[in-house]
């Protein structure tokens, strides 16, 4: 289901208002680790960044 959303709701909206030099951000989920996941990505040569789940020092809406 995720590797749909990528296809369908992520990518179209990414290239329209984003351009094709845009870079993914996802946190440490195991669906965002999958195999499929990460094929799908090659596969639609889009680079992503992989962000540390439950990271406080990074979630700027922790501290509140």
């Amino acid at each position: 289901i995720y590797s749909l959303l990528l296809e369908n709701v992520m990518l179209p909206y990414a290239k329209h208002f984003l351009g094709r030099g845009f870079i993914y951000q996802q946190d440490n989920d195991p669906k965002h680790r999958a195999a499929k996941v990460r094929k799908w990505f090659r596969q639609h040569r889009v680079t992503f960044l992989e962000w540390p789940s439950q990271s406080p020092d990074l979630n700027i809406i922790e501290p509140l």
